[in-house]
């Protein structure tokens, strides 16, 4: 009898242990700098989401603000545990995409006026030489294929671009206009034009931490939005806006 009682306290105090060592309390993300979404200071909508998924779970935020490419090297790497705002490409590698997603861009092609005086949409990308930001990968949710140039940043794009380097330039207008109001750079003789829309994600490391990480984002996603506690989140930031779970 005393051997069962032994056996069994054993067995509860590795089983106590066990959970403590798996529980994960805290997330480690890394993003770029996007005002009002992902602020330095850690003000900005995507955060308020994040720590309203996470806290209530008792894993606390941590973020790391870096360049695009070295945050997304970071993710695949396992350096990092999820990365914000990152784009759903089919052929993705080092990934794991949630069901919700976090925000719906629109990508603009950002041309010179003159050089395309009848433009026709995405089918104008073929045969000019387009750039955008390094790691968009934007070639892979074209239904062309173009000769593309990738930026280290969108200064150096809106600059090349200014000194024909190449025809089309690929982004958010939200963004293209940031940067030339910080340059103080003239975009009169351009014309941005909608070219996609692109659903962007907390997609998180492929582990089994990140596995466990995506299920507790999946489910107090699921329940946020049920009851509407996601959308005055994005309410307070001034939009008008739900999540949508992919049909992937």
């Amino acid at each position: 009898m005393m051997k069962n009682i032994a056996v069994v306290l054993i067995l509860m105090i590795f089983s106590t242990t066990t959970y403590a060592q798996d529980r994960i309390r805290t997330i480690r993300l890394v993003a770029e700098e996007w005002e009002e979404y992902t602020g330095k200071d850690g003000n900005g909508l995507y955060w308020d989401v994040l720590r309203a998924v996470y806290e209530p779970a008792g894993i606390s935020i941590q973020f790391d603000i870096v360049p695009w490419k070295r945050a997304q090297e970071m993710v695949r790497k396992h350096k990092a545990d999820a990365i914000v705002g990152e784009y759903y490409r089919k052929n993705a590698t080092g990934y794991l995409y949630p069901d919700w997603n976090i925000d719906e861009d629109t990508i603009v092609a950002c041309f010179k006026k003159e050089r395309f005086p009848l433009w026709k949409g995405e089918a104008s990308l073929s045969g000019q030489k387009v750039a955008w930001v390094r790691g968009a990968d934007f070639n892979m949710a074209l239904d062309i294929s173009p000769d593309y140039v990738e930026v280290d940043t969108r200064r150096s794009g809106l600059s090349m671009q200014s000194k024909d380097r190449f025809d089309i330039f690929l982004d958010f207008e939200e963004e293209i206009r940031n940067t030339a109001q910080e340059m103080q750079f003239d975009l009169t003789p351009y014309r941005m034009e909608p070219i996609f829309k692109d659903k962007s994600y907390l997609v998180f490391t492929d582990s089994e931490r990140g596995r466990q990480l995506r299920r507790i984002y999946n489910q107090r996603m699921d329940k946020m939005v049920e009851s509407a506690e996601v959308q005055g989140i994005y309410k307070k930031w001034g939009w008008d806006w739900s999540p949508e779970k992919a049909g992937r």
